[in-house]
């Protein structure tokens, strides 16, 4: 009933903006860099995008997401979807492929703070004017110079079963987690998802002495998105998960799936996306990238996979973030910037958090 409630008023904000603003493919005419854009991407007439079923939708949304995006910029462009690696792996084969001087196998990369390691150490993506062409774009949303963008927002927290575990039981803070009561119940990530931010608020030995503790509540490892097996009952949840917005996805299949932040573990991450400097289309993959951001394109991107950005006004993460705040959640926020400055310390942190972890 929430996510209902939910969508609705994200419809009927939709709605009152698009009747403010009257969006059409006239308007961006006014905006000389926009026009540029979309003339440019009449000639390129196509876009390739990679990734599985929980980066941009099922099929039917990746078609009512190719329709939105013509419609917005009176184009009639083919947006081809296909299957792709891992986000990691994807960033690795961009980066790999700028290095030997090749095309790009993906116009548009998306992918968390952590994937852009390797892409910025590489210089594999275009820096754009992102606020000059599309001025709705909140500035704290522009990161590495204009190289990347965000995308949505990733509260991190637990996936639970809503029929085995009713809200008001499920844990609340981190040490709820090692309650004898869940031994044999809990699932977390073989990657060590989020545990390493969790270290950079609570400090690395106390992380350290949870995870040793918390590793005799395991049952198993799992990855993110695979929240089907906890609406199975394989497992009662999962901690951490990579973004509550997977919960909600699961619920909006049918699925008895929740998801809740831990008050003590208030950590804040994103999706963002990049154009690397050899896409074989900058120009669509830049005005895609500018109308996944638009309230028509984040309502889209809700009806897909329940992921939003909480700095645009009237979104479903702009409204959980209003929440968290007024129940006086400090949130964390772990951006591009701070895991490229802090890359080598997470990245040895993670190594040693997935070892306890794979080790239970």
């Amino acid at each position: 009933m929430r996510n209902t409630i939910v969508s609705l008023s994200f419809a009927l904000t939709f709605v009152a903006a698009t009747v403010q603003l009257a969006p059409s493919a006239e308007a961006p005419q006014s905006n000389s860099l926009l026009a540029k854009l979309i003339k440019g991407g009449r000639e390129e007439k196509e876009l390739n995008l990679l990734g599985g079923g929980g980066t941009w939708g099922d099929a039917e949304a990746e078609k009512t997401l190719e329709r939105g995006f013509n419609r917005k910029f009176g184009l009639n462009v083919r947006i081809r979807f296909a299957p792709g690696p891992s986000m990691p792996d994807m960033a690795r084969r961009v980066a790999d492929e700028f290095k030997a001087g090749q095309k790009s196998a993906v116009d548009l990369y998306i992918g968390s703070e952590s994937h852009f390691v390797e892409l910025a150490r590489s210089d594999a993506l275009s820096a754009v004017a992102w606020r000059a062409a599309f001025p709705h774009i909140p500035a704290e949303m522009v990161g590495l110079d204009g190289r990347v963008v965000r995308e949505a927002t990733r509260f991190i927290g637990i996936s639970y079963n809503s029929q085995l575990l009713p809200e008001r039981e499920a844990p609340e803070r981190l040490e709820d987690l090692l309650k004898p009561k869940w031994k044999g119940k809990i699932a977390s990530t073989p990657y060590a998802a989020s545990f390493d931010r969790l270290a950079s608020v609570m400090g690395v030995e106390k992380t350290r002495d949870f995870l040793q503790r918390f590793t005799q509540n395991l049952a198993g490892l799992i990855r993110c998105g695979e929240e089907e097996r906890i609406a199975t009952g394989e497992f009662v949840f999962m901690a951490l998960n990579c973004g509550n917005f997977e919960a909600d996805r699961a619920q909006r299949h049918g699925l008895p799936v929740g998801g809740k932040i831990l008050k003590d573990v208030p950590i804040v991450g994103y999706w963002y996306v990049a154009v690397p400097k050899n896409s074989s289309h900058p120009n669509l993959a830049t005005l895609f990238a500018g109308f996944l951001l638009t309230q028509e394109g984040q309502e889209l991107r809700y009806q897909a996979v329940a992921a939003t950005a909480h700095l645009i006004e009237g979104t479903p993460a702009n409204k959980q973030y209003r929440e968290l705040l007024q129940q006086g959640i400090q949130l964390k926020d772990f951006s591009v910037e701070y895991v490229i400055k802090n890359g080598k310390t997470l990245g040895q942190l993670r190594d040693e958090f997935q070892k306890i972890l794979q080790q239970r």
